[in-house]
This record gives C-alpha cells, sequence and structure tokens, in this order.
C-alpha cells in the first residue's frame, strides 16, 4: 500500500511490473553466468586432469623419468608466472595455462618410440637417437588434431631447440625459439639434470 492510502495507478503498476521483470531477467543472468564459469572451471579441471593423466602414462613407459612431466610442467608454470609478475609477458591466463599444459605434454611424442630405445640402459647409437629425436614430431602429430592447442603445440615442438641454433628438429636459435618452446626448454634441461 502507499503510505498516502491512494490506490496505485496503473502506470505506476506498469512500472513496478517491468521493474520486476528486469531484476528477475538480471538474477537468472547472474545464476547462467554462474553456471557458465562452474562449467568453464570443469571443464579446464578435466583437460588438466586428462593431459596429467597421459603425461603419467608417458612417464610409465620411461623408467628413468618417473614424474618428469609433473615436474616439468610445474617448473614451467612458476617460470611462467615471475616473467609474468616481472612484466617481461603481459597478463595472459590463456599463456600459464599452455605453459602448464605443455610442460606436461612435452614428451607426449615418446609414446611412439619403441620401449628398446626408450629404455636402453646404455647411451644410443646414432640411429637410435635419430629414432628418438622423432618423438618431437610425433608429439605434434598427436596434438595437431585438438583446436586451440598452438600454444601448447609450440611448448613441445620447440623444447629441444637450443639458443645457440644446434638443437632440434628445426635448427632454430635465439628469439626465433617462441617463448613457451624456450622456457619448456630450460625447465625440460633443468630437471633432467637434477
Amino acid at each position: 500500500d502507499k503510505l498516502s492510502g491512494e490506490k496505485y495507478l496503473e502506470d505506476e503498476i506498469n512500472v513496478f511490473s517491468t521493474l520486476a521483470n528486469d531484476v528477475a531477467m538480471a538474477v537468472e543472468n547472474a545464476e547462467l553466468i554462474k553456471g557458465l564459469k562452474d562449467s568453464l572451471e570443469r571443464e579446464h579441471n578435466l583437460l588438466i586432469d586428462t593431459a596429467s593423466a597421459l603425461a603419467s602414462a608417458i612417464d610409465a613407459r620411461d623408467r628413468y623419468t618417473k614424474g618428469h612431466s609433473e615436474r616439468v610442467s610445474h617448473y614451467t608454470l612458476v617460470v611462467a608466472t615471475e616473467l609474468l609478475d616481472r612484466g617481461t609477458i603481459p597478463n595472459d591466463r590463456n599463456f600459464l595455462e599452455a605453459a602448464q599444459l605443455s610442460g606436461l605434454l612435452h614428451d607426449i611424442g615418446k609414446i611412439g618410440i619403441k620401449d628398446h630405445i626408450l629404455n636402453k640402459p646404455s647411451s644410443l647409437d646414432e640411429e637410435e637417437y635419430a629414432t628418438m629425436k622423432t618423438h618431437v614430431e610425433v608429439g605434434i602429430n598427436i596434438l595437431k588434431p585438438i583446436r586451440g592447442m598452438k600454444e601448447i603445440a609450440d611448448g613441445c615442438k620447440y623444447h629441444h631447440e637450443r639458443w645457440d641454433g644446434k638443437g632440434y628438429p628445426y635448427g632454430l636459435k635465439g628469439e626465433e625459439i617462441p617463448l613457451l618452446g624456450r622456457i619448456v626448454a630450460v625447465v625440460d634441461s633443468y630437471d633432467t639434470m637434477v
């Protein structure tokens, strides 16, 4: 009721009705946005968990590198976050996610390497080493069908390139190597050495 005790006019009722409809739409939109955010978070977690499972499968085949992919993923994310915090790279959640996934999947191509080469207890001969180096291309081919994986593929594709140009598979040097490839290369080398 109005404080004055008068009845509401039809125009006033129409304004209240319109306002109530607007509020109802705003509440419904907020619920939809929350549902979308929740759905995106679930999909993100599923993607990370799937990549972790693949990395575990790769590491399980190679007795020398148990946990390697998880560590490379962690360190790659740490380095990328530090670069972001220092303002060296733009604030980009997608880059951080790509860094994490690149670390997990950088050796996915080892799935295509025969066990007798992958687990050889002694040094590889030239032919075996050439075969081992194909894991980069095999990995690229595995990731190729997945849309939206270009940055992630960069980390996998270039993780054996070297600043001096003596890496593989393309012999890129310096800044010719995409940033994520450089990060994964350094982190991969670090984890292998320690």
